[in-house]
């Protein structure tokens, strides 16, 4: 698979992540929409690294890590799995300390298997890697980091 094409997917997987962390943090009523995310960011990420390895989708979240045993947290993900399958199919929600546990399992298991898998951190995936002139990629990333502190004029003038 072409890096580009990598980093794309890859980017696209950290937006669903980061969207069910804001979700996360949302009031009760609407916070447990944040599993359905968390669920889907690490079902793509699975997707993507089994297609890297030629291994076919597995018909089962939890078959990921029969084809790849090299995958991390296992135990943590059948947890999200399990949240997921109960808020869908059994509208059983989840409550606050579920939710927090998910987040923190979730970022766990993209900062250990994205390294491990596809060799790049996953805190440095960003679709700025891609713009070819430096100059621009470097007032991007200025302008990111602006607004990661919460700075959103010096975002903006960046």
């Amino acid at each position: 698979m072409e890096n580009e094409i990598l980093i794309k997917r890859l980017s696209i997987i950290k937006l669903l992540y980061k969207l069910a962390v804001s979700q996360s943090y949302q009031n009760e009523l609407t916070s447990f929409f944040s599993i359905l995310s968390f669920h889907d960011s690490v079902e793509m990420f699975l997707k993507l690294a089994a297609s890297i390895r030629n291994i076919p989708d597995q018909p089962k979240f939890m078959d990921y890590w029969n084809k790849m045993p090299e995958l991390l947290l296992k135990e943590s993900m059948r947890e999200l799995n399990n949240s997921r399958v109960n808020l869908k199919h059994k509208g059983l929600v989840p409550g606050k300390l579920e939710i927090e546990a998910i987040r923190v399992h979730t970022k766990d298991f993209f900062d250990q298997n994205t390294e491990l898998i596809f060799g790049v951190n996953f805190e440095n995936v960003s679709l700025f890697n891609l713009v070819k002139y430096e100059k621009t990629r470097v007032y991007l990333s200025a302008s990111q980091s602006f607004l990661d502190m919460g700075k959103v004029e010096s975002c903006i003038e960046e």
